[in-house]
């Protein structure tokens, strides 16, 4: 791992109270931390969207959102469900790697267990049947739906992306079939390498620093039970 992305993760590994994790696990969480903020301003955990368990085959972050609201389970999504309003939806899924390189075989493990998940009745692995579940749920609720729901896919590693020809066609072929099942809006597939984790993480990373200019200020008399103002 380079220095850069190195000090960035631990920085925020330190921040996020998860700096005892092993390297690529740390790596993977502050991977999906990074996309999710990206799409979502709420304060969330990011273990609640983590499925990156050496045993999961494929998949290492997934995200199920009902009207912009991250929902980590099936009591939230039952929660989140209630009433009968139009609903929107989006489904992030991840796989983040340590190596220096992108491998087509591993996007291609991603991207098929992730047309499973989605698409098909049973689980590309026993680790994710709890996203199947919530996922068949929150389609069941399709009348609801503004729209058929947004659906991302990412693929990040900690090398230089150069647009290669047969990991592109693999991803252009991965989203003909997501969009032909007719459950999506929109597919979006995404190929991070170190560059891409450095700049996004700095675009959420500056969005939480603000500058307030007071032009003027004005000191409060003395408030019963207020120590300032």
């Amino acid at each position: 791992m380079d220095r850069v992305t190195r000090g960035l993760m631990e920085n925020w590994a330190k921040d996020a109270g998860v700096g005892h994790l092993k390297e690529y696990v740390a790596f993977e969480r502050f991977v999906n931390f990074i996309i999710l903020s990206r799409h979502h301003d709420q304060q969330f955990s990011v273990e609640d969207f983590s499925c990156g368990d050496d045993g999961t085959l494929g998949i290492e972050g997934f995200a199920l959102s009902v009207n912009n609201e991250l929902v980590s389970d099936m009591a939230e999504l039952e929660d989140t469900l209630s009433g009968s309003g139009a609903i929107e939806v989006s489904i992030t899924l991840t796989q983040v790697k340590t190596s220096p390189s992108f491998d087509l075989g591993d996007l291609s493990i991603f991207s098929d267990a992730s047309i499973t998940l989605l698409t098909e009745d049973e689980p590309p692995h026993p680790n994710l049947e709890k996203q199947q579940k919530m996922l068949h749920r929150v389609f069941q609720e399709s009348s609801r739906f503004r729209e058929n729901p947004v659906c991302r896919l990412y693929y990040a590693t900690l090398g230089s992306w150069q647009n290669r020809g047969p990991i592109t066609k693999k991803m252009a072929d991965s989203k003909k079939r997501l969009i032909g099942s007719n459950l999506f809006s929109r597919v979006d597939f995404h190929v991070w390498g170190a560059s891409e984790v450095q700049r996004n993480w700095r675009a959420i990373d500056s969005a939480l620093e603000v500058t307030i200019q007071f032009d003027s200020r004005t000191t409060l008399p003395d408030v019963e039970g207020v120590r300032e103002a």
